[in-house]
Order: structure tokens, then C-alpha cells, then sequence
């Protein structure tokens, strides 16, 4: 008989023959169990998040390389790679089908909002966007005095705008 209990299952057993009764005691810890030093910090490669989570999405290495225009072995070496860096086994490769583990049915939840946070960080900073630039230029003199208050007005009412200061002599 097997009877779990909040991170521990316990095993009972009658040896027969004989009235003892045998307990085994299986104690499971998860990542969330540990703090401070034994957590565990990874650097994560976003391109080996998106291949993963295309891989659970169309189990199968072949059909999520070519659904990312991808080799199959550089498919197979980012999804090793993540494997080695968690300690754990993201997949069961069993003849040409592949399932996702329970930890990588864990992992793939986080690599989704992981690739989604990614995904956000890049519409800040938009590369279609293009950067005006003005050149200002003015007598030695002039710049401690007046140079200060036109680049903390320009910085104020043109962010998006450049400004080039050319000082002569």
C-alpha cells in the first residue's frame, strides 16, 4: 500500500509469514524546497527556449527544426544543452515519438513566459524607428552658459531626437 503525504510517501508492507510490518519512507523535495545557496541560477539560451518549446509543441525534433528553419542535430544539441544545464530529462525519446517528461512539462510553463518576457523587452526599443539628428554649433563662449539649458530643454520636449554640438574656437 502506498499512501502519500505532503512531500513524503510512505510504503507498508506485512512480511508474510510473519506479523512485522515493514514502512518505507520516499522523500521528494522540489526546487522550491531550497533557499539561499542550493538554489539552483541558470543562464538560460532564449533560442534553445524556443526550440524546447516547439519541440513539446510538435513532438518531434525533425518537425520543430524545420518548423524554425533549424538542423535537427542543432535542435537535438540545444535541447541536450538545457538537459545538462537543469539536471534533468526534458524528454522521452522513444523510436520516432518524443513526450515530455513531468519536469519538462514543468519547464516548458516557464520557457513559454521566459520567451514572452524576451519577446516584450524588444517592443521597447523598436528597430524600424528612426533617430533624427540636429547639429547645433556655436562660439566657445557661449557654451557654459547657454549650452546646458538647450540640451536639458531638447532632452525634455524632443527625446526621440539626436543632438550634435559643434564648438568653435
Amino acid at each position: 500500500m502506498l499512501i502519500g503525504c505532503g512531500d513524503s510517501e510512505r510504503e507498508f508492507h506485512t512480511c508474510p509469514n510473519s506479523s512485522r510490518l515493514e514502512v518505507r519512507i520516499l522523500v521528494t523535495l522540489d526546487s522550491t524546497s531550497f533557499t539561499g545557496s542550493r538554489a539552483m541560477k541558470v543562464n538560460l539560451d532564449v533560442q534553445s527556449l524556443r526550440s524546447f518549446i516547439k519541440v513539446g509543441e510538435l513532438r518531434g525534433f525533425t518537425r520543430a527544426a524545420h518548423a524554425l528553419s533549424l538542423t535537427q542535430p542543432a535542435i537535438s544539441q540545444q535541447i541536450n544543452r538545457l538537459e545538462e544545464l537543469l539536471d534533468v530529462a526534458l524528454f522521452i525519446r522513444e523510436n520516432r515519438q518524443v513526450l515530455l517528461t513531468l519536469e519538462g512539462e514543468k519547464f516548458l510553463r516557464y520557457a513559454k513566459e521566459i520567451v514572452a518576457c524576451n519577446d516584450k523587452v524588444g517592443t521597447l526599443f523598436p528597430k524600424d524607428k528612426k533617430r533624427e539628428t540636429v547639429t547645433l554649433g556655436m562660439p566657445e563662449h557661449f557654451c557654459e552658459r547657454v549650452l546646458p539649458g538647450i540640451i536639458s530643454s531638447m532632452a525634455i520636449h524632443f527625446p526621440a531626437i539626436q543632438m550634435v554640438v559643434k564648438v568653435a574656437r
